[in-house]
């Protein structure tokens, strides 16, 4: 298999509570008249040569991979196994999928440097986009209320989502949790850190007398496999490609997620349209779809 490093330039500074990025990395790999690409996330601690010397060992597409093999690694061979089972058909429609082709994605905002420049955004992506998901965890809880409000004032009627990336501490999430609903969000994704286990959901659903939004896991729902240990905690998780290696695992916990009665998300990376096609296979499978990744690329 050949594979490629790229660095993809974004069209604007994307804020979150782990940091701010202006550029991304990703690795395609090509197999005949297939292509797919994976992102290189930091916090995977996967790295470009590795991805790279993983692919270029792949002869046939039945490879097997070792245990340990890099999750970019796997889910380029895993898309590109579907593309070319699907030959001429998109995959969804191979693999019997609901059409996705109606689904509007998700428009996502990252955390604000001002607010009058926020609310001409919102005004904006409202007019394009039925959902905005506005990124929080900025480090000020007290601001991140704020954010809200200003959206809110900005676009009375469009629907809203939050994701906090791990960014609150769990006492002070159960607080903003109540303090939030007066402005109508539909759910907060990712409210506290993943880095600790089960143990910040814990906390943070203990100090909670009500559940007034619903919340979804992302870092913290990587496969199926957190499927069940979540499932008390959380009403959905964010699916992702990237984090199942590949379509197969994500189908996997998308089912899982179903017999657990819990609400789906299909999201995400930044990434190109290459990148994006997988999730999109899935996008009629989520209550959301969250796949704006490439319209934060000035080229693609």
């Amino acid at each position: 298999m050949k594979a490629e490093l790229y660095t993809l330039e974004l069209n604007e500074t994307f804020r979150i509570s782990h940091g701010a990025s202006t550029q991304r990395q990703v690795v395609r790999g090509h197999w005949q008249q297939f292509s797919a690409e994976a992102p290189l996330v930091p916090y995977y601690g996967e790295s470009a040569d590795q991805v790279l010397a993983e692919l270029e060992t792949v002869e046939h597409l039945q490879h097997c991979w070792p245990p340990g093999t890099t999750r970019a690694a796997r889910l380029i061979l895993d898309v590109i196994q579907h593309r070319a089972a699907a030959g001429q058909q998109p995959v969804w429609q191979h693999l019997a999928l609901p059409d996705p082709s109606a689904v509007q994605t998700v428009r996502s905002l990252s955390i604000p440097e001002d607010m009058t420049a926020l609310q001409a955004q919102v005004r904006e992506r409202a007019a394009q986009f039925h959902t905005l998901k506005l990124k929080l965890g900025s480090g000020d809880v007290e601001r991140d209320e704020e954010i809200v409000a200003k959206a809110r004032e900005a676009a009375p009627a469009t629907e809203f989502i939050a994701d906090a990336n791990g960014g609150w501490q769990p006492r002070e999430a159960a607080r903003l949790c109540v303090r939030l609903e007066r402005w109508g969000l539909r759910m907060i994704e990712q409210p506290v850190t993943h880095l600790q286990g089960m143990e910040p959901w814990k906390e943070l659903r203990a100090a909670m007398t009500s559940r007034p939004i619903p919340l979804f896991a992302d870092e913290s729902a990587q496969t199926h496999e957190d499927v069940p240990v979540l499932m008390d905690h959380v009403e959905g998780v964010n699916v992702k490609v990237l984090k199942t290696a590949g379509l197969s695992g994500a189908l996997r916990m998308i089912q899982d997620a179903r017999t657990a009665r819990l609400r789906i998300m299909i999201g995400c990376m930044i990434e190109s349209e290459l990148g994006i096609y997988p999730a999109r296979q899935l996008a009629a499978l989520g209550e959301w779809a969250d796949l704006d990744g490439p319209l934060y690329l000035a080229t693609d």
